[in-house]
């Protein structure tokens, strides 16, 4: 059973990843010395986007919050794409398991949600999929 202040560090914690994701602005500036690997931020973002998963996972109840951190994810302007295509794939996979989910596509850039839509999809645990 999730305590209110668990909820409370949830949403903080879901915060601090949102602001701390990679910008196109701050790879540019930090560019690696290999331009033909990833930047590192976006391992250290997808690093991020694991174990928030893995969070939501650990607490069911966490959906609303989860739903409320990918939307913003997906629609923060200066974040790589494929941090935001990951962001929206993930929201979709929430909205096919939540009846209070619900994706206005026309709230998301076309190029972040072409990606998303590629994406595989994997169900969140302990979730089933809404028919």
């Amino acid at each position: 059973i999730r305590q209110e202040g668990d909820s409370r560090a949830f949403d903080d914690y879901l915060g601090e990843v949102l602001s701390n994701l990679p910008t196109i602005d701050e790879v540019e500036k930090n560019k690696d010395l290999h331009p033909h690997l990833p930047p590192k931020a976006l391992s250290k973002a997808a690093d991020w986007l694991g174990e928030v998963r893995g969070k939501i996972n650990a607490h069911k109840g966490s959906l609303t919050s989860a739903a409320q951190f990918y939307d913003s994810c997906a629609r923060k302007d200066r974040v790589l794409i494929a941090v935001r295509a990951l962001c929206l794939r993930n929201l979709m996979d929430i909205s096919l398991s939540s009846k209070s989910v619900h994706i206005n596509s026309r709230l998301y850039p076309k190029d972040v949600a072409d990606i998303a839509s590629h994406l595989p999809s994997v169900p969140f645990k302990n979730q089933k999929i809404r028919r």
